[in-house]
């Protein structure tokens, strides 16, 4: 009997580490959220199935909503509680919650639970460093199958510290995971300000520059993707559309607004532009897949483009 409850309990433990494992390294795979409504659901699921529980909710924290969800509520099996009951619930607990974690194994003796029939025990821990940052909560301990309800033991009918433990484990992690990619998508939307930056700097200085790189930008995605191209390169081609006539901000004003034909030396001092928006982007580690195309826009099949491709330019690229 006493071998049998130590393989049980490792066997518990194993499991549980497996899946924080397994946890850590799917969000990680997933940092830019191409999947990570999918993959937040399959995490609820497993960790509903280790934690013994009927169902399991995420309440997420309203900033991770917003910004990587279109839903505030990811069940993990069928929902139990419309959102308004739901949210009523998680406020509830907030006026009760003691160091993060709330354990109601006899919930129809709380003051509340005339509100919520469906509910006969639950754990709620909170997603971040406090209640307001979201709630993950573990609803009804489920009876194995083939277990004779009747003879199941009171400690296994119950959610204890163990499960509450893995729980606010799994809670800290998809909170960090949900900052970090917050992060990112706030140095992404840095990064695109600054391209904006640069080129209204360059479109402020000739007015028939104006709209000029965006429609550029446009019609080369829009080739790219009648062409099959996929969304990586698609993307990176409207970048080198907004910024392939950036050095033209290197470029005086005279040439670049002169209302007549040209100079010999005002046409060559336009042809350096490519050059300068090579020396404007080429140190930007962001900007490296950029490149090719401020440097290049101009060379022509012929051979009669400009600039030349110089060992300089092509040994970086």
């Amino acid at each position: 009997m006493i071998n049998t409850s130590l393989t049980m309990q490792v066997t518990e433990s194993f499991e549980e580490l497996s899946f924080l494992h397994s946890m850590t390294t799917n969000l990680a795979l997933d940092i830019h959220c191409d999947r990570l409504e999918e993959v937040v659901h399959m995490l609820l699921s497993r960790l509903c199935a280790i934690v013994r529980a009927e169902q399991m909710v995420l309440v997420l924290p309203p900033a991770a909503q917003s910004v990587l969800f279109e839903q505030q509520m990811l069940w993990a099996r069928d929902e139990l509680l419309d959102d308004q009951r739901l949210l009523e619930l998680c406020q509830e607990l907030k006026n009760k919650v003691v160091r993060s974690t709330v354990i109601e194994n006899e919930f129809q003796t709380a003051e509340f639970a005339t509100d919520y029939p469906e509910i006969r025990g639950l754990i709620g821990v909170v997603v971040g460093e406090d209640s307001d940052q979201g709630w993950l909560i573990a609803v009804n301990r489920a009876v194995p199958t083939g277990i004779d309800p009747v003879e199941w033991s009171r400690s296994e009918h119950q959610f204890g510290t163990v499960e509450a433990s893995l729980m606010m484990s799994a809670g800290s992690i998809l909170s960090t995971h949900f900052n970090n990619v917050e992060l990112l998508k706030q140095k992404e939307t840095l990064f695109t300000e600054i391209v904006r930056a640069l080129v209204n700097a360059v479109e402020a200085k000739d007015s028939y520059l104006c709209g000029h790189s965006k429609r550029v930008a446009l019609f080369s995605k829009c080739l790219a993707q009648k062409i099959k191209w996929d969304k990586k390169a698609c993307d990176q081609l409207y970048l080198s559309g907004l910024l392939h006539d950036v050095g033209k901000i290197a470029i005086s004003d005279s040439a670049l607004q002169k209302p007549c034909e040209l100079t010999t030396r005002e046409f060559e001092e336009i042809r350096r532009h490519p050059d300068e928006a090579w020396n404007i982007l080429h140190d930007l580690e962001h900007m490296r897949a950029v490149l090719p195309a401020v440097l290049f826009h101009h060379e022509r099949y012929d051979g009669e483009g400009y600039p030349e491709r110089s060992e300089e330019h092509t040994s970086e690229l």
